[in-house]
């Protein structure tokens, strides 16, 4: 039997679960009444469903700010290896910056990639001089992104289970 590295615990979600999703994914301020005439069903089963979805982490709902506008122009890309038994506590700590917006333990050449906001070139060095001061990180590169094309990180699906 194959095991997964962590359990997976599934919630199963039916057409109509997939169905309010999909509509709160165009509009996450779409008022229950709304969705519930769109998917002619009553109000009181899109609310008890969406706090369903919510309660179980299916989704989660928030406001996607754009840091070019709050004045946070820069975005970098690092990826960072690090010493085998120090990633979890390299990534938790990376996780605990406020410029780092996304930490994710990964395979390949490098364990950890993440993406942080800066405002000035200043900033980023301040972040590298941070990171390099970080006991376990063996080696890291970066790249700045230069054009933002797409920035979801959100799960389509494709058909009705």
């Amino acid at each position: 039997m194959t095991q997964t590295p962590f359990p997976l615990e599934v919630v199963p979600l039916d057409e109509v679960d997939q169905d309010i999703i999909n509509l709160l994914k165009e509009d996450g301020r779409k008022a229950f009444t709304d969705i519930a005439k769109q998917l002619s069903l009553p109000e009181s089963t899109v609310r008890y469903r969406v706090q369903r979805l919510l309660q179980s982490s299916v989704m989660q709902i928030r406001a996607q700010l754009n840091p070019r506008k709050l004045g946070v122009p820069h975005i970098v890309t690092m990826r960072i290896n690090v010493a085998c038994d120090r990633i979890d506590a390299v990534a938790d700590f990376l996780s605990t910056l406020p410029e780092v917006q996304f930490v994710a333990i990964v395979t390949g050449h490098y364990n950890i990639i993440m993406d942080a906001c800066f405002g000035t070139h200043e900033d980023l060095l301040a972040l590298f001089n941070k990171i390099q001061r970080v006991p376990g990180i063996i080696h890291y590169d970066s790249c700045t992104i230069l054009k933002l094309l797409k920035s979801e990180y959100q799960y389509s699906f494709t058909e009705h289970s």
